[in-house]
């Protein structure tokens, strides 16, 4: 069942710094080799957390509700997919930022949400929603 395949994280840190020194120096904290992210909500904080990201090295797969959310990001290293879903499709991990617990709720478990989507396999919610949504 999928459903139980894909893991929901709620405030879960993922470190992605570009810079030797903080690549393996803390026991116990894996960084991420490069790959494919995914990445639904570009708001104020998604947005920036694309870029670094992409400078990171990494190719983010973005989703928004809004088509212009991505016109401002480099192009390079960024793709725009049509859904939550489609962005589940292409990266295994996906990190979302989303303004209420209804929408993540959608994005996530929605028609067309992530849940549907093929490979993705770790969701992590850096949206403020608190910790009650973890449990949804």
């Amino acid at each position: 069942m999928r459903r139980a395949k894909l893991m929901l994280r709620s405030g879960i840190g993922l470190f992605a710094s570009p810079w030797p020194s903080a690549r393996g120096g803390l026991p116990g904290v894996k960084t991420l080799q490069t790959r494919t992210l995914g990445f639904v909500g570009l708001g104020r904080m998604g947005a920036p957390m694309v870029r670094r990201l992409a400078e990171a090295g990494h190719h983010v797969i973005v989703h928004d509700a809004r088509p212009d959310a991505a016109a401002d990001l480099p192009g390079n290293s960024i793709s725009v997919a049509a859904t939550a879903a489609a962005v589940a499709d292409e990266a295994e991990v996906v990190f979302c930022s989303l303004p209420t617990p209804p929408i993540v709720k959608e994005v996530v478990l929605g028609a067309d949400g992530l849940i549907s989507g093929a490979k993705a396999k770790v969701v992590i919610d850096l949206s403020t929603t608190g910790p009650s949504m973890a449990k949804t």
